[in-house]
């Protein structure tokens, strides 16, 4: 600390600017320590009371250099595929 500093007002300036940042941090952190899952807005979410999987089968579309398509190794048009 040296007198152009307090001569300016500098260091007290930054001083002031350290301690609110500081004091409204702290405010935060304490205020999140508090806060519970209770808190929260209660939710209820759907339960599933049973799984089936859905087994879908691979679909393998080739298409080679020449232009020819293939389905699991078949040939086939492209126009008579469906989505």
């Amino acid at each position: 600390m040296t007198n152009s500093s307090l001569k300016n007002g500098n260091y007290v300036l930054e001083e002031q600017v350290l301690y609110r940042i500081v004091t409204i941090l702290s405010f935060f952190i304490i205020a999140t320590l508090f806060l519970n899952r209770s808190d929260a807005f209660p939710v209820n979410l759907p339960r599933a009371k049973t799984v089936k999987p859905q087994l879908l089968p691979k679909v393998t579309v080739t298409i080679d250099v020449q232009g020819d398509s293939a389905l699991n190794r078949e040939p086939i048009q492209l126009n008579s595929l469906e989505a």
